[in-house]
């Protein structure tokens, strides 16, 4: 994960965890519901960040070790 996006990681998740909390502690329906809709939107970019994290550590799998010591000719 490059360093921007663990940064971009990090900070959905504590926003995630915000929202969370406040949606919790509401009483009021309609704030509820804006509130759970930045917790939706803060959820999905957690999952869109892990999935294009485990894509791209999936693509630099090599199918097997010979391979990454073999010369190209």
């Amino acid at each position: 994960m490059t360093f921007i996006s663990k940064i971009l990681y990090s900070w959905h998740r504590f926003r995630m965890n915000y929202h969370y909390l406040l949606v919790e502690s509401c009483l009021d329906s309609e704030l509820k519901g804006k509130l759970i809709k930045k917790l939706e939107y803060h959820k999905n970019q957690v999952m869109r960040l892990t999935k294009d994290e485990t894509e791209s550590l999936v693509s630099l799998q090599v199918s097997s070790p010979s391979q990454m010591f073999s010369r190209k000719k």
